[in-house]
């Protein structure tokens, strides 16, 4: 338990945020009920005003945590090692417990942001059902990933900023049939690079399809020169 201890220090702020959102939602829930009233419903399909007081806070909220758990958030993103605090390896524990318990407690926290938006949402009467279990299971998950690709090592600077692609490795593409997302030893014909380009033929808007930033031309020629020597993990 002293390791937990131990790494549990690491994410305090964590647990501000996630005291800070009961107290936000609980704030929402009588202000609504004395000023708002009933009159004004929360709609999420589509959102409404209400809704976005809701969902905008969750969301930053569910970013933060990744960085935080991830160590996102004072590590070096582009570097070639592994941003896993070093500073931490001086604990007396083992690797098990090194990567263990920050998993453990980053799902724990996903978890707990959406047990926190399901609840509030049907609390305030929101008009669609939202679901307890497999969005949970999801966040879980997603934090889980995003820090195993994130305390990985790579061979390239700067290919931990595109580290999503590495997932999508020989996996078809479901927006355009026939495409595969990343073919090793071919960089042109990976339709995660059309997509990045945004060139003639893709299927949908360029990505991000929220209009940008888009990767750099330095950032382009990390992930193709990854993806032309074999889209190896090394």
């Amino acid at each position: 338990m002293r390791s937990a201890r131990a790494l549990a220090r690491e994410f305090v702020g964590a647990r501000v945020v996630l005291l800070a959102l009961a107290v936000y939602m609980v704030a929402f829930y009588v202000i609504r009920g004395l000023i708002v009233g009933p009159g004004h419903p929360i709609r999420l399909a589509p959102p409404n005003g209400l809704a976005a007081v809701l969902v905008v806070p969750m969301t930053f909220a569910g970013f933060y945590f990744i960085g935080i758990f991830t160590f996102g958030l004072s590590g070096d993103l582009a570097a070639r090692e592994s941003i896993y605090p070093r500073r931490l390896f001086t604990l007396p524990l083992t690797n098990a417990a090194l990567a263990g318990w920050p998993m453990l407690y980053g799902c724990a926290a996903m978890s707990s942001l959406w047990f926190v938006a399901a609840a509030v949402a049907r609390i305030v009467g929101a008009d669609v059902a939202v679901p307890w279990i497999w969005p949970m299971l999801f966040c879980a998950a997603t934090i889980a990933w995003m820090q195993a690709l994130t305390w990985m090592p790579y061979g390239i600077r700067g290919l931990r900023v595109v580290l999503a692609v590495i997932a999508l490795v020989g996996v078809a593409s479901r927006g355009k049939a026939g495409a595969v997302r990343v073919i090793p030893g071919d960089a042109d014909d990976s339709y995660i690079v059309q997509k990045l380009e945004g060139r003639p033929g893709i299927v949908g808007e360029r990505m991000p399809r929220t209009g940008g930033p888009y990767l750099t031309q330095g950032q382009m020629t990390i992930l193709k020169r990854w993806i032309a020597t074999g889209a190896t993990n090394d």
